[in-house]
């Protein structure tokens, strides 16, 4: 199901959660509302109003803790894959002060390392091993420059900046690899989901007259936290669903570099 949810445009996934969440939800009430006494519950709705205050703040604080947490650490995902694609860029415009051989290497590796980005390329195969395009490409890059050994006071000083954007860019594709599997964990999905049960369900122990006025306020309510929730898990998913951290970043570079090939 939640795989179904990421498949599909942003705004079908939002409406099936709407409508699942309120519907469950007025489902529950009314089998409350069949099965218990009529005057059961008005005789406990200030003890039952109290209570329902304290949950619901709770699980307000908690819920708006993990959006902004998740959020955040989208921010910063999108921000470490913007500085992996820049320093590509750099490499491959640094390589100009090397030797022709040295050169037209570390531009074809960078090459086929942003080709693989834009097109999507997985870091891993489907065995679990890393002899993938962009490995491959970043491995020849750095055997490129372990066998490099620069000869002029320019080369050498050009080489060293070099090294370091090259330390650089891989810290910046493993922090893109790390991040690609964190997420919130499976405790805190159970602790959300329980808090919203709970506090969904806290709207069973209200006795309205009408029935579907009562209906109404307890669909509204479970359709905004499921929204919340929808909202964590689309975030928390990074590198999948409409809203993720995409490769564009790397399609743009592709572009450019073709526009500084063609002008030298």
């Amino acid at each position: 199901m939640m795989s179904f949810l990421e498949q599909a445009p942003w705004y079908l996934s939002v409406v099936m959660v709407l409508f699942g969440a309120a519907t469950v939800a007025i489902l529950g009430l009314l089998i409350v509302r069949n099965s218990t006494n009529k005057g059961h519950f008005k005789e406990h709705h200030d003890v039952a109003g109290f209570t329902f205050g304290i949950v619901g703040v709770i699980y307000a604080v908690l819920l708006s803790y993990i959006v902004v947490d998740v959020h955040d650490r989208f921010n910063q995902i999108h921000q470490n894959i913007t500085l992996e694609a820049n320093l590509a860029v750099e490499l491959y415009r640094d390589s100009e002060v090397f030797p022709k051989e040295v050169r037209e290497n570390i531009k074809n590796q960078i090459h086929q390392y942003i080709e693989a980005m834009a097109n999507g390329e997985p870091e891993f195969d489907s065995e679990g091993k890393d002899a993938t395009k962009i490995h491959d490409a970043v491995s020849a890059l750095w055997k490129t420059y372990y066998d490099f050994e620069p000869v002029s006071n320019r080369e050498k000083i050009w080489y060293l900046e070099s090294i370091k954007k090259l330390n650089d860019f891989n810290r910046a594709r493993l922090l893109r690899f790390f991040n690609s599997n964190t997420s919130i964990g499976s405790m805190m999905w159970t602790i959300l989901i329980v808090g919203a049960c709970t506090t969904i369900s806290f709207m069973y122990f209200f006795r309205v007259e009408n029935v579907w006025y009562q209906a109404t306020l307890t669909a509204l309510l479970a359709s905004f936290i499921a929204l919340m929730l929808f909202l964590i898990q689309s975030m928390d998913t990074v590198f999948s669903g409409d809203l993720k951290v995409s490769t564009e970043n790397f399609i743009e570079v592709r572009q450019f570099l073709q526009v500084v090939d063609k002008k030298n």
